[in-house]
């Protein structure tokens, strides 16, 4: 297939992007529970299409979940490093792999932890109306650490359970998508292990 023709499907595979990302983020949250899987639509898109058509979605959503809740903008490095490193890492071929991916889910979970816990504890003094303020409330009365080492700790353990699951989740995803669509995206090539003819 031609390059323009891949391109345009790639643009195409974001607005759907988007709305896994969104369905899942309000599933999660209307049932509470402790991750927050709004990174899996970013994650596909990132596995197909590249980093470029990655980040694009995960500024949007970023963005889009802001509207609800106004805090998620402060977070948005949060979603720019997914969608970079999703792209990025399928690049690589490590999305052909459950052992890369789970290492995927853990380095970029550890990432955003990280940068979750710069904007926590700048903006919100370290604790937020969330498990992983308890977490970090608990962790630093009891080990006696810093609030910054603290909140990093929690908020990592916090990404690593949502980004592992995302990733493998992700990994399902695309290896459910018939060769032929697969062939119409950048990336899609990489996830057909023989020549389908």
């Amino acid at each position: 297939m031609a390059k323009g023709n891949t391109n345009k499907m790639a643009f195409y595979l974001i607005p759907l992007g988007i709305a896994v990302n969104f369905v899942l983020g309000q599933i999660v949250q209307l049932l509470k529970l402790p991750v927050y899987f709004d990174a899996v639509g970013t994650m596909v898109v990132g596995a197909l299409c590249g980093p470029v058509y990655s980040i694009i979605t995960a500024l949007v959503i970023g963005c889009l979940l802001s509207i609800t809740h106004p805090s998620n903008l402060l977070y948005l490095g949060n979603y720019f490093a997914v969608g970079l490193t999703a792209g990025l890492v399928a690049s690589w071929g490590w999305f052909k792999n459950i052992g890369k991916t789970v290492v995927y889910g853990l380095i970029i979970g550890l990432i955003c932890g990280l940068l979750g816990s710069i904007v926590t504890v700048s903006v919100y003094g370290g604790y937020t109306a969330s498990p992983t303020g308890v977490i970090t409330g608990f962790i630093v009365k009891t080990f006696n650490l810093g609030l910054f080492a603290a909140n990093t700790i929690s908020e990592g353990l916090s990404d690593v359970v949502d980004k592992i699951p995302s990733a493998i989740i992700m990994l399902i995803a695309v290896r459910s998508i018939p060769n032929r669509f697969l062939l119409k995206l950048p990336y899609g090539n990489k996830y057909i292990p023989e020549d389908p003819q």
